[in-house]
């Protein structure tokens, strides 16, 4: 009876799995030529769909559903922020890995369903096991695939957060951990709502208990333009309008043409006149930009006072969200920079103007940063191409652990650390900048709806559940560190989560002195090379409560704490045992070495 039970269920299970697959071609008759990324990410959003939808019918193991449920959730909101990205999309590699993930999420519906059916109670006890043993299996599965899908992806992408709560849950998101994060209009502004409020945030009426909106990739739609509160026309005259008027617009209003004014919002900082950055920039002429970041933001070198070289970032006709990103790091900035506590190693912004212009019918809002001139561009310049010798790069790997530790010390995340985050003065001292995700965190770690930062500095339990922790950092750290000392070793640096892998083959051949450039570092030096290699690898251990806190990092740099022995990267082991994608940059080394 019971091997009648058993066989039974097998018939019943690879007949769900036939008919899976028939509703989704593209999988369900084997690996077939790769299809448009766009059209695997919205195939993988119906199964994850589709597995809600059964596990909250599920009759048997439904705690075990219930966590494939979450998984595939976390997924659905993954693959959703990484379609928004073209770049992205165009990763000749990620075609496959979605691939791989969607064929494990049609497995993973196929066990959920089977978990369902009405079964009499003897062929119940039989299946029972067999069933949770695949249901364990199939979570297992969604995680490495999940997380090779993104270490997969070759570029540094940088995905901005979303302005709008993620549907995935039935319950109303909480809200946003950055309390500046919400853009208000200048009558509901209390000035005692600082940095640390957190009760100032609202929700579209649409994300109530109990509904959610379909969840596809993004398309994106035109933002209308409203009439301006007291905005200025392109000849200089006021008019009058009912555009809401953010906090920082109706300061920089009271600025008299061609002055500044301490800020009352933000503490310590400036509030400079638009014809004072006018006449700093040249007018914002094209040959004083020196950048331009993420965001449609382009970077201008500018003079002050005469004598004063500054940064002067301009933001144009920038959005909602991004506004609200800017407001957060002018909180920030105002409480890190004029606290009790200091540190040289985080960029000091010194104020800011919020200019909005009439054009016709449509309004234009321009927003500027100012900030200390870096005269030596970013530490990625330093990592690839250059010729910085071992000794400078270490002095930068000194003052970036310094400068998150202190982030650390003040409970503040920064979300987003990588080198082309770490600017350098005309010393080479590291100013840590993009402060535009950094949030106070006012317990051990919390959780994302959503997913944003950079690819390829996103530790494993971010990608996976949304965990925020100081650890965090601790991980992107873990990969600048690494990728620093990759860069010395020939012309194929491993980059960004790449070097993690290159770092741990490097590690196990024990061939560094042969990898290494012996221009850029002495004999000598092989040891601290080595011991900050250890350090990078434990730094990005694939468990957070495996990787050191910032505090003890900084004392191991620095020869006052023993490193512990890192163990195997989890993720990119396994992956490059499949791909064929390229030999990499470790083997590379190795081939030139031996020239």
């Amino acid at each position: 009876m019971s091997h009648l039970c058993l066989r039974e269920y097998i018939i019943l299970d690879q007949i769900n799995s036939t008919i899976c697959g028939a509703a989704t071609s593209y999988l369900g008759g084997g690996r077939r030529s790769m299809a448009d990324p766009l059209d695997i990410v919205e195939r993988i959003i119906g199964f994850a769909l589709k597995i809600k939808e059964a596990a909250e019918t599920a009759e048997e193991n439904e705690e075990e559903c219930r966590g494939i449920e979450q998984r595939a959730d976390r997924v659905r909101a993954v693959v959703t922020r990484l379609s928004e990205s073209e770049e992205v999309m165009k990763d000749p590699m990620l075609p496959g890995a979605l691939e791989d993930l969607g064929e494990t999420l049609r497995r993973a519906h196929s066990a959920v369903v089977a978990c369902r059916r009405r079964r009499t109670a003897v062929c119940r006890l039989c299946t029972a096991a067999a069933l949770a043993k695949r249901l364990h299996k199939v979570h297992e599965d969604i995680t490495r695939k999940t997380v090779q899908a993104v270490f997969v992806i070759t570029a540094a992408v940088f995905i901005p957060e979303r302005s709008d709560p993620s549907p995935s849950s039935k319950h109303p998101p909480k809200p946003p951990l950055h309390p500046a994060a919400d853009v208000i209009e200048e009558a509901s502004y209390s000035s005692s709502a600082g940095f640390f409020a957190e009760d100032r945030y609202s929700f579209p009426s649409s994300f109530a208990a109990g509904s959610y909106p379909s969840y596809r990739p993004h398309r994106p739609a035109r933002r209308p333009h409203r009439p301006a509160a007291q905005s200025r026309t392109e000849d200089g005259a006021a008019t009058s309008g009912s555009m809401p008027r953010y906090e920082t617009e109706a300061e920089s209003k009271k600025v008299p043409a061609g002055t500044e004014m301490p800020s009352l919002l933000f503490p310590g900082l400036t509030i400079f006149s638009m014809s004072k950055l006018e006449a700093a920039t040249d007018g914002f002429s094209v040959g004083n930009i020196i950048g331009r970041g993420s965001s449609d933001c382009v970077v201008f070198k500018g003079i002050l006072h005469e004598e004063l070289m500054v940064s002067i970032k301009k933001f144009q006709d920038p959005p909602k969200s991004l506004v609200a990103r800017i407001s957060g790091e002018l909180h920030l900035s105002s409480y890190l920079h004029h606290g009790k506590v200091k540190n040289n190693h985080i960029i000091r912004i010194l104020g800011y103007c919020h200019d909005v212009i009439q054009k016709h019918e449509l309004v234009e809002t321009r927003f500027f940063l100012v900030e200390e001139y870096t005269a030596n561009g970013n530490t990625a310049n330093i990592i690839y191409g250059s010729q910085y010798d071992w000794t400078s790069r270490f002095r930068i790997i000194q003052g970036i652990a310094d400068g998150v530790n202190y982030l650390h010390e003040q409970d503040v995340l920064h979300l987003d650390l990588k080198p082309s985050n770490v600017l350098l003065d005309s010393d080479m001292n590291p100013k840590i900048t993009g402060l535009e995700r950094a949030r106070k965190l006012n317990k051990t770690m919390t959780h994302e709806y959503s997913i944003a930062g950079t690819i390829g500095y996103m530790p494993p339990e971010y990608i996976l559940e949304g965990t925020l922790s100081t650890k965090y950092d601790v991980y992107s750290f873990g990969v600048t560190l690494l990728e620093t000392i990759s860069g010395m070793c020939g012309p194929e640096p491993a980059h960004h989560q790449d070097s993690v892998e290159w770092a741990w083959e490097a590690r196990e051949a024990g061939r560094m002195a042969e990898l290494i450039d012996q221009s850029l570092c002495g004999e000598g030096e092989l040891v601290q090379v080595g011991r900050c290699m250890e350090i990078g690898l434990l730094c990005a251990q694939e468990k957070s409560a495996d990787r050191p806190a910032m505090a003890d990092v900084l004392q191991m740099l620095n020869g006052e704490k023993a490193t512990t022995t890192p163990t195997r990267p989890e993720y990119t082991k396994k992956r490059r045992s499949r791909s064929t994608r390229r030999d990499g940059a470790f083997n590379h080394c190795f081939r030139a070495s031996n020239m």
